[in-house]
């Protein structure tokens, strides 16, 4: 863990390094390399898009001065570490200034990449999500927001109080509960560590996969779902093929993947009935006085739809309305719709008018999210973008996997994460977003399985 006082020499590390790979990506022998290598006749797929992944990453990284990267990297390594400090004492005005200052940075990097034909958001874009059109996007996660509202009124209509879980719960038992099951998920702990953190996340690669969770001592279930979402991550970087590791496509195919992989193991897997039988004698060995008597009530429990202030702890129903309030206001930051100083008063309103309540702390509104201060504006849609993939993915897989409701309530997760190496882990970046999704499922991206799957859910759950 880095100390207190080391987030000035880390910043200036991260620029140093910063500097030196842009160094490394702009290298102008670089186009003469990639004009003779396509002078060979017989180039394989593989090495075709490897030369096509070259000319991006030398395209874009041209595109943008060096100076530029280097105090971007700077910046937002000062700025989390100066996020914390605001989100622990509940005061935004202690990031403000430097958040300024990497939305001022980060238009000018979106005014070096993008095309003719693009606004500054949607050249950020691309660098989660290759080849999405922003309108596209826009017109498919705002399509969703009043079918969840819907469904929510709904539920909260019919449902019956969920028995509350109370108590206080040992911190390094939930991590050690966490473990356990983060190995049952075929997390390999050879090539991967669990850890704690203020908020949660997974880095590194295939053979250094780095998870954190973040522990809530009077609930275990924050902590489940929490590792369960990054073990999802972590899964998608172990399961990169050796032949392909090292290479530039030899990663995610984009966030919005990466995040289905995290959505369907949390949600889809963690979240199911099935799930729900593996887990309660597991939570009940390291909690033998938790307040429930069964997995029918822990079922209840991990799915109790309820609007919720913080994202990562929201239910299903409720999530993506959280993504659609961040994704609106960074795209607005990014265009001058809106100032940082507009933007607790902004969220906070847009807020009410989805949930229906009234922010009381900033650290419930949006000093709750990392990102921002990371620089990573474009990145949340495809946490909404990843649960349809998860969705569509799902649908599939029941249907491919014997037996994978009996798999999951015995837990028994190896045939799951073996037919996500084979459909989308394997493939790399050897294929576009838009290609991987109809050969892992057999058709286009719909809202449609992921609508059907929560009104299916819930309805049964509810008794709609």
């Amino acid at each position: 863990m880095m100390p207190k006082n080391g987030s000035y020499a880390r910043a200036e590390q991260l620029a140093t390094l910063e500097e030196l790979i842009h160094n490394l990506k702009t290298d102008k022998r670089i186009p003469n390399w990639i004009e003779s290598v396509h002078s060979y006749k017989k180039l394989s797929k593989i090495q075709m898009a490897n030369l096509n992944e070259i000319s991006k990453i030398y395209r874009n990284a041209s595109k943008v001065p060096k100076e530029l990267s280097v105090e971007l990297a700077k910046t937002t390594a000062l700025a989390q570490d100066s996020w914390a400090n605001a989100r622990r004492k509940n005061q935004p005005e202690d990031l403000i200034p430097l958040l300024k200052k990497i939305i001022d940075l980060k238009r000018s990097e979106a005014d070096c990449l993008r095309e003719t034909n693009q606004d500054r958001y949607e050249a950020l874009l691309q660098k989660f999500e290759p080849y999405q059109s922003n309108n596209d996007l826009k017109v498919t996660l705002k399509s969703i927001r009043e079918p969840l509202k819907e469904l929510r009124e709904k539920i909260l209509s019919k449902k019956d109080p969920t028995k509350e879980i109370k108590g206080k719960f040992n911190r390094n038992l939930q991590i050690n509960m966490s473990k356990e099951i983060a190995k049952d998920l075929c997390f390999d702990f050879d090539s991967g560590r669990l850890d704690e953190s203020l908020h949660p996340f997974s880095s590194g690669y295939r053979t250094d996969a780095r998870i954190t969770t973040r522990v809530d001592e009077s609930n275990p279930l924050s902590c489940v779902s929490s590792v369960m979402h990054e073990v999802g991550h972590a899964l998608y970087e172990q399961g990169i093929p050796e032949t392909l590791y090292g290479q530039p496509i030899g990663t995610w195919c984009s966030m919005g993947f990466h995040e289905s992989q995290s959505r369907l193991i949390e949600n889809q897997i963690g979240r199911s009935q099935a799930f729900c039988e593996y887990l309660f004698p597991i939570i009940k060995r390291y909690f033998p006085n938790l307040d429930l008597s069964n997995s029918e009530e822990l079922y209840r429990a991990a799915n109790n739809v309820c609007p919720n202030y913080i994202r990562v702890d929201s239910d299903e129903v409720n999530y993506n309305l959280h993504i659609l309030i961040r994704y609106e206001l960074e795209e607005e930051l990014i265009l001058e719709k809106i100032e940082v100083e507009q933007l607790e008063e902004e969220w906070n309103s847009r807020f009410y008018k989805d949930f229906d309540m009234k922010i009381k702390t900033p650290d419930q509104g949006y000093l709750q999210d990392i990102h921002w201060s990371s620089g990573l504006f474009g990145y949340f849609p495809t946490y909404s973008l990843g649960n349809l993939y998860a969705a569509n993915l799902f649908k599939k897989m029941v249907k491919e996997i014997k037996d994978l409701e009996e798999d999951i309530k015995t837990g028994q997760f190896k045939e799951t994460v073996k037919w996500l190496r084979k459909k989308i882990h394997n493939k790399g970046r050897t294929v576009t977003p838009t290609e991987l999704i109809k050969y892992a499922t057999g058709v286009p991206v719909s809202t449609e399985p992921f609508l059907e799957y929560l009104n299916l859910k819930f309805t049964k759950l509810y008794g709609l």
